[in-house]
């Protein structure tokens, strides 16, 4: 599921047959006749929902009993993102603009 448009669009495109691909809001706008899932994942984006609790709870409600919930979250505090600041400080731009994924697919 995919909230904008454009990159809707564009996985559509590529995915073809291969991937049940629905515009929309989790989980709102999911298929009536989808099935509770075994793995929730969000990546680097969960940050930025309006109300993180609600959808930790809608995540709750369409997870399987023994489904899994898959957070990837940004941390100015850890090491990679340390390194890559330290990088960009020395003129190596690369490894930080990889962190903040500019140019990235």
């Amino acid at each position: 599921i995919e909230p904008d448009e454009f990159f809707c669009a564009r996985a559509r495109s590529r995915l073809v047959d291969r991937a049940a691909l629905v515009h929309g809001f989790f989980d709102r706008d999911l298929p009536g006749d989808w099935q509770d899932f075994d793995l929730l994942t969000f990546h680097d984006v969960f940050e930025h929902l309006p109300d993180p609790l609600a959808m930790l709870a809608a995540c709750r409600r369409r997870l399987r009993p023994d489904g899994r919930l898959v957070l990837s979250l940004p941390s100015a505090d850890g090491f990679v993102y340390r390194i890559a600041a330290g990088l960009h400080a020395a003129g190596w731009p690369s490894a930080f603009e990889r962190v903040y994924q500019v140019h990235y697919p």
